[in-house]
């Protein structure tokens, strides 16, 4: 089963996926973004709607081929963002971020091909542990 982590920057991908890889023993193949990430993130780098149109049918064309994959977006309290992008020496802009926050909730409600397989994440007021625990419950579901 592939696993995808998905979500704007400063939110935690990275530091869950390294996480969640280790405490169920690299069980899954887990990415750090992918296909919506692409998309979500065309316009804001002055990529056209060539580029887009390309993106979504690499997702589609790659979803149905792959139905055990499984798209977390993970989400973060604004403060939680700004401490994850200032300790990068990051700027952080709260426009900027509402931005890219909405894109990624928009595109895990409307964006996905049918059927995808996905789970929204909001982890502020957690531990790393608490998270990984339950994304493993929750990955296991898609399992049964």
């Amino acid at each position: 089963m592939m696993i995808i982590f998905e979500g704007p920057d400063g939110v935690g991908k990275s530091t869950l996926k390294k996480a969640f890889s280790k405490a169920t023993n690299e069980r899954y193949t887990c990415i750090d973004r992918m296909f919506p990430s692409d998309i979500i993130y065309a316009g804001k780098y002055g990529r056209g709607l060539e580029f887009i149109n390309k993106k979504r049918k690499e997702l589609e064309d790659f979803d149905p081929f792959c139905r055990k994959t499984i798209y977390i977006f993970i989400d973060a309290s604004f403060e939680d963002i700004e401490e994850s992008l200032n300790s990068k020496e990051e700027a952080f802009n709260t426009d900027e971020v509402l931005i890219d926050k909405m894109s990624f909730i928009n595109f895990y409600r409307f964006g996905m091909p049918r059927g995808s397989n996905k789970i929204y994440f909001y982890r502020t007021g957690k531990t790393i542990s608490q998270c990984v625990k339950e994304l493993i419950k929750e990955v296991e579901k898609y399992e049964k």
